[in-house]
């Protein structure tokens, strides 16, 4: 299914602020291998009509080798009108197909960024990027974070028992009961996202003799209609500490789960609250006690009105 003919991906305020905190990661990440070891990237996703992120890495990150796989149905002509730059290279075929093909020679960031709920082959495709990827490399995987069985109208939670007869050898050991349940089920796929690389490049190590290691980046759980997680990793030399890696002094980054989470305001609220920010006396005479904002909303878009987008209606 095109999805971006139901959704257009460059209006969602959360998934923004996702790759705005990406974005800044990996501009110190880059710099970092940059400087170490004269690292050069390349960009691998999923551009869709949008090529939102293709936009952002160009731009933002010099980024000059791009692909974008598309297995969709839009034709070749209208992939290749809506590419914003010619250095997007796109390939017709699934990733399953794609990715093997591709030149992991120098240092890669691949987003494999699924609009589905959890499948088999997501796995393939991270073992695909795993098996190839070199010393600064960083993955991605998002996903809807659902964990159901039933009808579209009757949907509940896998049991943990068909969880482990549908997953098997992908369980993560130390997933809890009633771990596909609403609640739990974000942290059950990061786990199994996460364990499973650690796996693939631990067997690369053995049979190649490297001495690689993966560190942990992102655990971004937010949502513009269905709930999403996205994992992060970036293959660094053993020895190598999170601490090297230069990253913004914030909680974002790491392994400890972040919720993107902030209130909808209209444009005339986030105006005035931004005017009072850090005046408890006004915040909570204006917004709170008005009803306007919960204490929690007002929190959270402390946290993330920096990344925030916003929307004008411009006539041309």
């Amino acid at each position: 299914m095109n999805t971006a003919d139901k959704i257009n991906y460059e209006l969602r305020p959360a998934k923004y602020v996702e790759r705005r905190l990406i974005l800044i990661s990996l501009e110190r990440i880059i710099g970092y291998f940059k400087s170490t070891i004269g690292a050069n990237y390349s960009y691998i996703g999923f551009g869709a009509l949008a090529f939102t992120d293709f936009k952002l890495f160009h731009r933002e990150l010099g980024i000059k080798k791009m692909t974008s796989i598309e297995g969709g149905d839009y034709s070749s002509e209208r992939l290749e009108l809506n590419k914003p730059y010619s250095c997007i290279s796109i390939k017709r075929g699934s990733a399953n197909e794609i990715l093997p093909q591709l030149d992991f020679n120098n240092q890669t960031i691949v987003w494999l960024d699924y609009d589905e709920h959890l499948q088999h082959y997501f796995f393939d495709d991270i073992h695909t990027c795993i098996s190839k990827m070199n010393i600064g490399s960083i993955l991605l995987v998002t996903c809807n974070t659902a964990l159901q069985k039933g009808t579209k109208r009757d949907r509940q939670p896998l049991t943990d028992g068909e969880f482990k007869e549908e997953y098997k050898e992908l369980v993560p050991i130390d997933v809890g009961e009633h771990c596909c349940t609403a609640s739990k089920s974000a942290t059950t796929i990061w786990k199994m996202f996460y364990n499973y690389c650690k796996d693939e490049l631990n067997a690369r190590n053995r049979v190649n003799h490297n001495d690689l290691n993966l560190l942990p980046l992102y655990n971004f759980v937010y949502k513009d209609g269905a709930e999403m997680v996205t994992f992060g990793c970036v293959i660094v030399k053993k020895g190598t500490h999170f601490e090297d890696l230069n990253l913004p002094n914030n909680n974002f980054y790491g392994a400890n789960q972040y919720r993107i989470e902030f209130p909808n305001l209209t444009y005339r609220e986030a105006m005035r609250l931004n005017q009072i920010l850090d005046n408890p006396e006004l915040e909570k005479k204006l917004f709170i006690d008005t009803g306007i904002l919960t204490q929690v909303d007002l929190d959270n878009y402390k946290k993330f009105y920096k990344y925030m987008p916003n929307y004008f209606d411009v006539r041309l």
